[in-house]
């Protein structure tokens, strides 16, 4: 079909509502999410191509046998599918450069790739942190886990079936050319305003679900690590709560306090990346928001509508920053901290869980 053609019967489609002309201002905004896309593409593939090409002399000085422990962790199975959701993310980001060059926003194939790349990798991207920090708090709360590769792996299989599934089966139940699942939303393509359930229970629910279960459960640990909270009779079931002054530190030359803030930042961070999109479409979920007149008006500034999804663009760079720089055991990420640069080999996750 000719781009005319398919413009045409774009524009004729739900009263125009799937086409958006873009503005001068609207398309630098796009502008900036492909750029922020570009970003996290960048980050994730710099960070895998560094593991790539630095592991085989990191096997040179390792035993086989430690070689093997160390080649794949139960949080390294979470945190792969973390990435590759995170790079998925990017390109879906990234893919808005042909609304650039068009000057438009419209349904088609193209606007259904970008809109099945959004939602999935970032349903991924929710499931796979809020796994991360469940097994984490089994790890060191709990104590529990810690070579449990064959359930991780199963969870992340079902993670990806589900959004696989969901995407899959909900594209084309909702296949009516007058009413496609992914159109202009309205200056990138995801699921339409015509299904807000699947959007929920596609996307949003799992987002916020596991903002929510992160913050609770990264809180317990900085407590835990603070000292607050201790295991009574070695028993995680029964607790108590001191309020203490001096704390105990868990990795080796590391203080509690900054043990403690580390495992704050995971939540911190997911929620700032996610909080402006989450604010942005809550408000599109509430009718009485909306104009009853002119149902597709857009009541959030458009400046607003664009920071907030350049902040989530960055997604990648933020997880790839997080993982360099706290947990350097996962994925083998020590060996970009070589001795020699530090003056001494710099603690890891593995570290970490092996002093609790």
């Amino acid at each position: 079909m000719a781009l005319a053609e398919m413009t045409r019967q774009c524009t004729q489609l739900a009263n125009g509502r799937c086409i958006t002309h873009l503005t001068h201002g609207q398309m630098v905004g796009i502008a900036f999410l492909v750029e922020g896309g570009l970003l996290s593409i960048i980050a994730v593939v710099g960070l895998f191509l560094v593991v790539i090409v630095r592991t085989p002399r990191y096997r040179e000085k390792t035993p086989a046998a430690q070689w093997r422990n160390r080649m794949m962790t139960p949080i390294d199975i979470y945190v792969l599918s973390l990435f590759i959701a995170d790079l998925i993310h990017g390109i879906g980001v990234v893919l808005g450069v042909r609304w650039l060059a068009q000057g438009e926003v419209f349904c088609g194939t193209y606007c259904t790739v970008q809109g099945a790349l959004l939602q999935g990798s970032q349903t991924v991207v929710a499931f796979s942190t809020l796994a991360i920090a469940v097994h984490t708090f089994a790890i060191v709360f709990l104590k529990k886990g810690e070579s449990s590769i064959i359930f991780s792996t199963v969870v992340v299989g079902v993670m990806w079936l589900y959004v696989i599934l969901f995407i899959s089966i909900a594209a084309g139940i909702h296949s009516k050319p007058d009413n496609p699942f992914y159109a202009p939303t309205p200056y990138w393509c995801w699921v339409s305003s015509n299904f807000p359930s699947e959007r929920i229970t596609g996307e949003y629910g799992w987002l916020w679900l596991t903002a929510l279960v992160s913050l609770l459960l990264y809180v317990v640990l900085y407590l835990f690590l603070r000292g607050n909270i201790v295991h009574c009779q070695n028993s995680w079931i029964k607790l108590e709560f001191r309020w203490i002054t001096q704390r105990k530190p868990v990795i080796p030359g590391s203080s509690a306090a900054k043990d403690a803030f580390i495992m704050l930042l995971y939540p911190i961070s997911y929620i700032c990346l996610i909080i402006g999109s989450s604010i942005v479409r809550w408000i599109d979920f509430v009718p009485q928001a909306h104009n009853s007149q002119h149902p597709d008006q857009q009541i959030v500034p458009v400046a607003v509508i664009f920071l907030a999804q350049s902040i989530l663009a960055l997604s990648g760079v933020v997880n790839v920053v997080l993982l360099a720089y706290t947990r350097q055991g996962l994925l083998m990420v020590e060996i970009l901290y070589p001795g020699d640069v530090w003056g001494a080999t710099r603690p890891t996750a593995h570290h970490v869980f092996s002093q609790l």
